[in-house]
């Protein structure tokens, strides 16, 4: 059967993590804003490597991150990072099919832990749209997409109820793909965003199996 790289953070499941997670204490932010071009390179470098490779690729410790006890493959860092003003939460992903865990992606999300306001939500994500469309241009995102954050009364419809996530995509750097989402939870309140999260993935930008072990490979043998 051929390989296809997983997609392990499933609206399902960062939904439920996210309400696991209103308890954890805050962390302090050590960096801000969108990953910059060298740093983009440096994810891209770690592609397809062990935890040991892409925490000495990283600068962190062993101590600096945690596996996740929600998200199959994820792998919590201790300091935040600060996007659009807010302390967003940042996971290494990892692709456990392999003998040893390697990395594909990096994500960073931001969860309403202080019972931000869902119109605060989504205008974090629109905010990280705008950031993302300053420093790396217009979105990739298929234009057919019926759910783009960017369409006219896309916002509009998130506060309604009417749509309950929107996203855009980005080319960045040589291999990666960023995506920029909102989930709304079928619960939350429109005082609230309980339950509801923003984030900010990057990750391989591959959907070949065979490409996809390529990379392990070489990653394995450097």
């Amino acid at each position: 059967m051929k390989k296809t790289l997983p997609k392990l953070l499933l609206t399902l499941g960062i939904a439920g993590a996210v309400l696991l997670m209103a308890g954890c204490e805050q962390k302090q932010s050590s960096a801000q804003g969108l990953l910059s071009d060298t740093e983009v390179s440096t994810l891209e470098s770690l592609y397809g490597h062990k935890q040991d490779a892409v925490l000495e690729g990283f600068g962190l410790s062993e101590n600096d991150v945690k596996e996740s006890e929600n998200l199959l493959g994820c792998w919590d860092v201790s300091t935040s990072r600060e996007i659009a003003g807010k302390a967003f939460d940042p996971i290494l992903m990892y692709d456990i099919t392999y003998d040893e865990n390697v990395l594909y992606g990096q994500c960073f999300i931001f969860s309403d832990l202080e019972g931000t306001k869902q119109d605060e939500m989504i205008q974090l994500a629109v905010s990280l749209i705008e950031e993302a469309q300053q420093q790396y241009g217009e979105p990739s995102t298929y234009p057919g997409f019926s759910e783009r954050l960017t369409a006219d009364g896309t916002t509009d419809a998130l506060k309604s109820g009417e749509m309950t996530s929107a996203k855009e995509e980005w080319d960045v750097g040589e291999n990666t793909l960023l995506t920029i989402s909102i989930q709304i939870a079928e619960n939350a309140q429109a005082e609230t965003g309980t339950g509801s999260y923003v984030q900010a993935e990057y990750r391989i930008n591959t959907r070949d199996g065979d490409e996809w072990d390529a990379i392990v490979k070489e990653a394995a043998n450097e």
